[in-house]
């Protein structure tokens, strides 16, 4: 009945119940009756929004991409330079609970569908987003390079990808800290120093909370 008068609420709870089991369990020990005994839902009417545990995760990451194309669009709204732009999107991505329960649920148990979604996402439109802020910090004269696309995807898969410490099964410390050097002097020579001492100090310390998790 529910599925039938309020079809939207109980996708969305679908979906919220997913997440968590996933980040408690990890996407591969999941099967698709945890989630309907979960939701206390029929298998008809899990069934009916979803036919299979895959399509939930890409209903999952999608929102939570959403989410982040949404952060994107309000701070590209305001008045703001481009280094400020920067450090508003690192607090977002540091204080983010579903980021940090997405990664340590599935990144931590080498998820390749997640892993190719993110590489998709980062590619296709995270790094088209973080070359306008490129561009506007070029017009003010805080960078210096001709290649702001070329620049933004790197950056964005340097982030998403290499950076990411739970992809890396034996990092440590001292090596999170040394990447994190180490894409600091990379951007300075690249003309793209968009991480301010604040920001980075930030990202050091969201990466360094990981090690204790794997």
């Amino acid at each position: 009945m529910s599925r039938n008068k309020y079809p939207e609420q109980t996708k969305k709870k679908i979906l919220e119940i997913a997440f968590n089991l996933f980040g408690e369990k990890g996407y591969e020990d999941v099967v698709m009756q945890d989630i309907i005994d979960v939701t206390g839902f029929s298998r008809g009417a899990v069934y009916h929004h979803f036919k299979n545990k895959n399509e939930i995760m890409q209903a999952v990451i999608s929102e939570l991409f959403e989410q982040d194309m949404l952060f994107f669009s309000e701070i590209m709204e305001v008045d703001l330079d481009a280094i400020t732009r920067i450090d508003k999107l690192v607090d977002y991505i540091v204080n983010s609970e579903a980021k940090r329960e997405m990664a340590y649920g599935m990144w931590s148990r080498k998820n390749n569908m997640l892993l190719y979604a993110n590489v998709t996402n980062t590619i296709r439109f995270a790094a088209p987003a973080i070359s306008k802020i490129i561009e506007q910090g070029i017009s003010e004269g805080v960078f210096n390079t001709e290649y702001s696309n070329e620049a933004a995807e790197i950056i964005m898969l340097l982030f998403n990808i290499w950076l990411d410490p739970t992809i890396h099964f034996d990092t440590t410390a001292e090596k999170i800290t040394k990447r994190i050097e180490f894409l600091l002097d990379l951007l300075d020579k690249i003309g793209v120093p968009f991480l301010s001492d604040k920001s980075a100090e930030k990202l050091n310390r969201y990466y360094l909370s990981f090690v204790s998790h794997q």
